[in-house]
């Protein structure tokens, strides 16, 4: 930090000194060539100017001292002289500064950099050999070699009574005289420095999303993906889809990166169009089937049709690819189906050669030609016919049945059994009292309880024949019965009738089961009440960790456990973790059955535990202040879990950085006493710790 007070100091002693001699010298010279009396044109205005210091950093400030006044041996008076001061690019005139003189004021000053100051004498006017300094705030704005600073002053071009009271007709101000103009021009210079203070800033990375076949991002788009980057960069790649911006500082040569990666989104593929042949009469193909024909079609479409038998498929993204569309067709070709005609049927007596072809196909009602035969199976013939073109691989088919007479036979003659005073069994109880009988035939009877069954021949196919039933009447044997049951014959029925019910279940807790004793014809219970829980290993919360945690000692898997209240608290197999506070815990069982008792579910007791509250870490790094505020210098008192290097910073209130220290570690540091009278920030690092201090110097 330039120590400026020292420097402004002496260059105000120099100018002193430097303007004093010019005084005397024109002083002596003005009473060896002048005569007494008063004169309008013996006053000199003249004006020198010095930057001080010659040159600052970007954002830093110095001083301009422009030493004006009167060099002649008469009087100049006030708000006749007027001062221009302007500044180069690299720097801004931000205004008077503190100890200027105060006959000087401000008429006008223009905003940003390369700017200019107006001022006139309004305060008041300069004796003979008087002069006095313009003091003027100026500030570095950019890196620059030495730039000009332009001083000029002139008489105000304009009439002033106070120059002559009693004149009719006040005299300009020029009037007052200009011995040399040798001295009313001025010039100095100032040099800008970078500011080693500030780190380039690559800014945060980014990504960038763009659709299949789009050109790639500009360096405006890529710059725009970052975030709080610094500009000037400069920009390279893409290498596999990433950009990377660098960004050097012009001052300490230090770099900063980031990156932009692109992504690339998939344009929309209805594939390849595609056809489908169907058969007459088919359902029309489904969406999977109409999607099926397409080739390399992305999924997710919509389908519209058919027009003139033909499907659109339309595909559109999201994303990085939205309002992008792609579309597809199917054509829907229809063919003829095959027709193999109406059944038919052809009878044949047993021992008869099986039909022709011919034959079986005369037996069809409008059948196409050219089919194929199979069969017989069970008698019947199948025809197939087929079709080729879009119908391929679709068949019809008719068969014909061929019924093949038998010689009759009315089977072996049978029993049924049935109850005195019971309904004569029906024709079909009877037949399936016979033995390999062929059906279609006639029953008569009862003849002294004897039904006949008789088959008639067909044509030349044999003989009729007969077999009989005998119908026997007797009662049931008696059923097998439980031990609570009661077996009764009814007669009008003839059936046995069983009656009596099981004892009803007993009422059971929801941890006991009820089985049924069939020899001693009662139930009896087994099963056990939960236990109450018991506790340990319980670990309490500590400063890193906000939650306990303790075991169910008896832990059974198949108990449901109950801890209360169970805000924050979670129970895995044995072990119980919860935050700070005092638990019940309870066992129980679900309910099972429609006889349990849920107040039976739950264990005669309960245990309680206590979890304490979560400790305090010890901070790893606490910094205070001895004095706040002070009129000395800052005393920093440091307390540190290790004892690696600190990195202090000073601040002022406007976020500027006025100093940083790399220090050993010491458990008091005394900072230099360097700083005027100000608020400041003191920012103090170790490793990944930081602590941030207000700090007022008095």
């Amino acid at each position: 930090m330039i120590n400026y007070l020292n420097i402004m100091s002496t260059l105000y002693n120099m100018t002193m000194y430097h303007t004093l001699n010019k005084l005397i010298l024109l002083f002596f010279i003005a009473f060896m060539v002048i005569p007494k009396g008063y004169s309008q044109s013996n006053a000199d205005p003249g004006i020198e100017i010095l930057m001080s210091p010659p040159s600052v950093s970007e954002g830093s400030t110095g001083i301009l001292f422009a030493t004006v006044g009167n060099y002649g041996n008469e009087t100049i008076v006030g708000n006749s002289l007027r001062v221009t001061i302007s500044v180069g690019a690299n720097s801004e005139i931000i205004g008077i500064a503190t100890g200027s003189d105060t006959r000087w004021n401000q008429l006008s000053l223009t905003s940003g950099s390369a700017n200019t100051i107006v001022l006139t004498n309004s305060g008041g006017g300069f004796d003979s050999f008087n002069v006095g300094d313009i003091l003027l705030t100026l500030r570095g704005i950019v890196m620059s070699d030495p730039d000009v600073v332009l001083g000029n002053i002139v008489y105000i071009g304009a009439q002033n009574p106070a120059i002559c009271r009693s004149c009719a007709s006040p005299p300009l101000n020029a009037s007052q005289g200009n011995i040399s103009n040798s001295n009313d021009n001025s010039t100095t210079s100032l040099a800008v420095t970078c500011y080693p203070g500030l780190e380039p800033n690559a800014g945060k990375d980014g990504a960038i999303t763009i659709c299949e076949g789009d050109g790639q991002p500009t360096e405006i788009e890529l710059f725009s993906a970052l975030t709080l980057a610094d500009i000037g960069g400069a920009w390279t790649g893409p290498v596999a889809a990433v950009y990377t911006y660098t960004l050097t500082s012009e001052c300490t040569l230090e770099t900063d990166i980031s990156i932009v990666t692109v992504t690339e989104g998939t344009a929309p593929n209805a594939g390849t169009d595609g056809a489908i042949s169907i058969c007459e009469l088919d359902s029309q193909p489904t969406e999977a089937e109409l999607y099926a024909a397409l080739t390399d079609a992305d999924t997710g479409g919509t389908w519209s049709g058919p027009v003139v038998g033909v499907y659109t498929y339309i595909v559109t993204n999201d994303g990085s690819c939205s309002g992008i569309t792609d579309e597809s067709k199917v054509t829907v070709t229809q063919g003829t189906i095959p027709n193999a005609g109406s059944d038919g049927e052809i009878f044949i007596c047993e021992l008869d050669s099986q039909p022709t072809e011919a034959e079986l196909y005369a037996a069809l009602t409008d059948a196409d030609t050219g089919g194929t035969w199979s069969g017989p199976v069970v008698g019947v013939y199948t025809y197939i016919i087929s079709n080729d073109g879009s119908c391929s691989g679709t068949t019809d088919e008719s068969k014909v049945t061929v019924t093949q007479g038998t010689i009759p036979n009315a089977g072996s003659d049978g029993e049924i059994f049935i109850c005195e005073g019971a309904t004569q069994p029906t024709e079909a109880e009877l037949y399936a009292a016979l033995t390999d009988a062929n059906s279609g035939g006639t029953w008569s009877g009862p003849v002294a309880g004897v039904y006949t069954y008789t088959v008639t021949a067909i044509g030349t196919c044999g003989t009729d024949s007969t077999a009989k039933v005998k119908v026997i009447v007797e009662q049931p044997a008696e059923p097998t019965t439980e031990c609570y049951e009661i077996a009764t014959f009814d007669n009008d029925n003839c059936i046995w009738i069983v009656s009596g019910i099981q004892p009803e279940v007993p009422i059971t807790a929801c941890y006991q089961k009820a089985t049924f004793d069939k020899v001693k014809c009662e139930w009896y219970l087994t099963g056990t009440r939960p236990a109450t829980p018991t506790t340990g290993f319980v670990m309490q919360p500590t400063c890193e960790k906000a939650t306990g945690s303790f075991n169910i000692t008896n832990y059974d898997e198949s108990y449901n456990y109950v801890v209360s209240p169970m805000t924050g608290v979670s129970i895995s197999g044995e072990t119980v973790t919860a935050p700070e506070g005092t638990y019940t815990i309870t066992a129980g069982i679900d309910v099972s059955g429609p006889h349990g008792e849920t107040e039976d579910c739950t264990c005669l007791g309960s245990a309680s535990i206590t979890i304490n509250p979560q400790v305090k870490c010890k901070p790893k790094l606490t910094v205070t202040l001895a004095q706040n505020p002070t009129l000395d210098c800052f005393v920093l008192l440091i307390d540190s879990m290790t004892r690696e290097d600190l990195c202090i910073r000073i601040i002022d209130p406007y976020g500027k950085m006025i100093d940083e220290f790399i220090l050993p570690y010491k458990d008091i540091i005394k900072l230099e006493n360097r700083l005027s009278g100000s608020l400041y920030f003191i920012e103090v690092r170790q490793g990944e710790e930081r602590v941030i201090l207000k700090a007022l110097r008095l």
